[in-house]
């Protein structure tokens, strides 16, 4: 082997030493590293995900939709909801506390035991305890679509509840959620993101009334009342109740009570009437069938009697509606629509017209006696008259007029415009002395109160004002004179024929 042979060959076994020495340098450093992280010397360390990451936050993510919904897993993952969504509700989220005022730390496992064991604890008493010690809170309401989201949330466990919604929502029960929570799918990570969606229902009430077979105070109108039963998704109905607060003018009679239209068993619910108040109550055995049938519709045909006093009034009407027992506790009632009933008059001014040289005299007639009647043929034959607060006639005064009060508008019927407008009819059924009743009925309306309708009915004397040949003047004179000149005569006669007897 000659020089650069040698040469060669030393300076590949340099080479090659060289770089086996790097690769158990370098090995080493790596075994020396991860012997450190194992001993926990190091400071890289990466948190195992089968365990909970105390310093992370968490989300709560709530989807606010009407009820029911299809059958979707609440098991905090995202959900496609179709039904509709609900803005508005607000909520509250508080964290849940010990006695001793700690939040429950759910990276321990006794944290864990702390919250399970809560789970004999009513929602409400939880609530209670976490407002007393004063735990962590937030309050948000859902919009754009029914979401809301708390972020950026402490680990714990919280308790979710609506604390206003909008009209016509039933408000759902509240909920408990831990943050964080297992992932349902892959069992072996933590979720710091949840998501759920709490359904409400939907409830509205109405009312409509139905006068149009009335004519004047004394009689009975019936207040139809249409209030929807509520699905309840988390719990069984605790309260149905109507409250009907009748205007003063207004007498309860009675109330008939269905369900979709049939009847409703008088053992299922009961009606209590305080003052003007009206409240009609489900009782628990009604609760159930209610429970049962929904979505459905509770009806009320609710008759009154419209008091005789009533001369002119609009009255309206409307009816609350509890379907919860946290409606009624929140004081949060859905308030139906207030159609109206309308009652007043018209003012009847008799007269007498006199033609003179200087133009014409008019007079007022007291004491022409009137009646009034529903139809033409009623006044024709005169029967069907109305009798109003035990009056059925009506004699105009020293002025000549006379109120009718108490008579319902003639435009106006079943909460809404209505025409043509009725027709009443006015008969005169006995005339002022001196002059003639009036030959046909007079057909009129009541559109307002008697004070601002007067009907101005001329009377015409009798005789149509001409003098009869046996009364007065020169035509009794005459006679008056011939019966005495016969008189006269008879006499004479008489006294001759005993002047001639005598002799």
């Amino acid at each position: 082997m000659g020089p650069a042979g040698f040469f060669g060959g030393l300076a590949e076994g340099i080479i090659m030493d060289t770089r086996r020495r790097c690769r158990f340098a370098t090995l080493g450093a790596a075994v020396v590293a991860a012997l450190a992280v194992t001993l926990g010397g190091g400071t890289a360390a990466v948190a195992n995900p089968a365990l909970p990451d105390g310093s992370r936050t968490a989300s709560v993510h709530i989807s606010k939709h009407v009820s029911p919904a299809a059958d979707l897993p609440a098991n905090g993952l995202p959900q496609t909801v179709t039904n509709p969504a609900i803005d508005g509700v607000e909520f509250t989220i508080r964290q849940v506390v010990l006695d001793n005022g700690a939040p429950i730390d759910l990276t321990t496992q006794v944290g864990w035991d702390q919250a399970h064991a809560l789970n004999s604890t009513p929602v409400r008493a939880i609530i209670t305890n976490a407002i007393t010690h004063g735990s962590y809170s937030r309050v948000g309401t859902t919009a754009g679509g029914g979401l809301l989201t708390f972020a950026d949330m402490p680990l714990g466990l919280f308790v979710v509840e609506e604390t206003a919604t909008p009209a016509g929502v039933v408000a759902a029960d509240p909920f408990l959620v831990t943050l964080p929570m297992t992932h349902p799918i892959d069992r072996d990570v933590w979720m710091y993101d949840v998501y759920v969606y709490p359904k409400n229902a939907q409830v509205g009430v109405s009312k409509s009334v139905v006068d149009a077979d009335v004519f004047h105070a004394g009689q009975n109108i019936t207040w139809n009342i249409l209030a929807d039963v509520p699905v309840n998704v988390n719990a069984t109905l605790d309260m149905f109740r109507l409250v009907d607060v009748l205007d003063s003018r207004l007498t309860f009679v009675s109330a008939d009570v269905t369900l979709d239209g049939n009847a409703v068993a008088p053992e299922y619910f009961s009606v209590t009437t305080t003052g003007h108040e009206v409240r009609i109550d489900f009782t628990a055995a009604g609760l159930t069938v209610l429970d049962a049938a929904a979505p459905a519709q509770v009806g009320v045909a609710l008759v009154t009697t419209v008091n005789e006093t009533v001369t002119a009034a609009h009255i309206t009407n409307t009816v609350s509606l509890y379907p919860s027992l946290r409606a009624y506790t929140d004081n949060n009632p859905i308030i139906s629509t207030d159609p109206e009933t309308r009652f007043g008059g018209v003012t009847i001014h008799k007269i007498a017209q006199t033609d003179t040289e200087t133009g014409i005299i008019t007079s007022n007639l007291p004491g022409a006696v009137f009646q009034v009647f529903t139809s033409e043929a009623d006044a024709l034959a005169g029967t069907g008259y109305l009798t109003i607060n035990g009056n059925s006639t009506w004699t105009t005064g020293a002025d000549g007029q006379i109120a009718m009060e108490g008579l319902r508008y003639s435009d106006f019927a079943n909460g809404a415009p209505l025409t043509p407008a009725r027709t009443l009819w006015l008969v005169e059924t006995q005339a002022p002395a001196g002059f003639e009743l009036l030959a046909e009925p007079i057909p009129f309306t009541v559109t307002g109160p008697a004070t601002g309708q007067t009907i101005e009915v001329i009377n015409v004397p009798a005789n149509a004002g001409f003098e009869l040949p046996i009364t007065g003047g020169q035509g009794l004179a005459i006679f008056t004179v011939l019966g005495l000149v016969i008189i006269a005569g008879a006499g004479i006669y008489a006294k001759k024929n005993r002047t001639a007897l005598a002799d």
